[in-house]
């Protein structure tokens, strides 16, 4: 299996096979040229006219440049992407801000315990590696689960991608997973033992007796002035705890932060992406009536009369039909691209079928047609409002 970004083959195959995949006379063939430059539209386009020169007139029927190609693929892209690395650095941080908060404050409740390991002749350095392997224990284990936990939710994830992009199934790298465990481990690691430090410095008295309480002087003034306002005692002490310890509620804070940015991110990503679908969707209707299957019958027999149910005539006739039209899809090559183009043959009015219009007007004669915006950048033609 294979694709291609520019969706001009849906096969590929050898070239003894092409004479009994084609009808005679039908087909073409599609050659890809690497350029010696090929940074700049001017050199493509040199390039481009030293190749078809040698030809005949009117042997090749289109040219891409894959300066137009990547352009179209970074338009594609560029509504998700940004949305998606914010997210990805948005999760990023809040992880970093989760683990070192349960971190530190699992070793903070074990302030006693230190009071009694070095009572018993433990030396600080013995307590922070102590408190060290304490905390590697569960998050090695948390940190394989997630491992398998994020493989798992990421295979749902990355064929959608697959559809969306019309690549190659992607996989997660192994360096990812490299990189998850060393990150996550190293973060605990600094984390308990920068903790575990400070309750190991105390003095052995304080931490059996009081534990890592904070300085008395930190957070005096926030209480006097909390004292003066008409608050309820609990209130006022909730008021003044964040500055008796501020590195703990800078952490809180920045972890509530972000995970409000995070949460504001998911809703309107997803809310932008499903009014994206809908105007690609055009399924306004109600109801999507497809044409029938005819019976089979050998060339030249007669074939059994049958009556059409998608006749204009007869979906009119339908009790409780408002309005209606009639699509059929074909392909046509237009000159400037290769491969074939995709035309949606309308019968009726389809202004209503739930087409986004950028710009202009929708078709109202016959002949006419409107056309997306990559269309006009690849032909290289522009619109023109009468």
């Amino acid at each position: 299996m294979a694709r291609s970004v520019t969706g001009t083959a849906d096969a590929w195959v050898v070239h003894a096979q092409m004479r009994t995949l084609t009808a005679p006379g039908n087909g073409g063939y599609q050659m890809l040229y690497r350029l010696t430059g090929a940074d700049t539209a001017a050199r493509v386009t040199a390039g481009a006219r030293e190749v078809k020169a040698p030809l005949p007139a009117g042997a090749a029927v289109g040219e891409q440049s894959w300066l137009t190609v990547r352009r179209s693929a970074e338009r594609d892209t560029a509504l998700y992407v940004p949305f998606l690395l914010a997210f990805g650095a948005l999760g990023l941080v809040m992880s970093v801000l989760t683990v070192g908060n349960v971190v530190a404050a699992a070793v903070g409740t074990g302030t006693r315990r230190i009071g009694v390991l070095k009572a018993v002749g433990f030396t600080p350095a013995q307590v922070v590696r102590a408190y060290v392997g304490h905390a590697l224990i569960p998050a090695s284990a948390g940190t394989v689960l997630g491992i398998i936990a994020g493989h798992l939710l990421a295979v749902p994830v990355m064929a959608e991608t697959e559809e969306a992009y019309g690549t190659s199934s992607p996989a997660v790298a192994p360096g990812v997973d490299l990189a998850v465990v060393a990150g996550a481990l190293g973060l605990v690691a600094a984390t308990a033992w920068a903790a575990a430090w400070r309750a190991g410095r105390l003095r052995t008295v304080d931490a059996l007796a009081v534990g890592r309480n904070a300085s008395a002087a930190r957070g005096r003034w926030a209480a006097r002035v909390a004292g003066r306002l008409p608050l309820p005692q609990p209130v006022a002490l909730g008021l003044v705890r964040p500055f008796a310890r501020p590195a703990r509620a800078l952490a809180m804070g920045t972890a509530v932060l972000f995970g409000t940015v995070a949460v504001t991110f998911t809703v309107g990503m997803g809310a932008s992406l499903g009014e994206v679908m809908k105007a690609k969707a055009h399924d306004a209707a109600d109801a999507v009536v497809p044409a029938p299957l005819r019976d089979f019958a050998p060339p030249g027999a007669e074939r059994p009369a049958q009556r059409d149910e998608a006749d204009p005539a007869a979906i009119e006739a339908a009790p409780g039909t408002g309005r209606h039209y009639s699509a059929s899809t074909v392909r046509a090559t237009v000159g400037g691209l290769t491969g074939t183009t995709d035309v949606v043959a309308l019968t009726g009015d389809a202004s209503w079928g739930g087409y986004t219009l950028v710009a202009g007007r929708w078709i109202a004669r016959p002949g006419e047609a409107a056309v997306p915006s990559p269309f006009l950048t690849a032909t290289g033609t522009r619109t023109v409002t009468p």
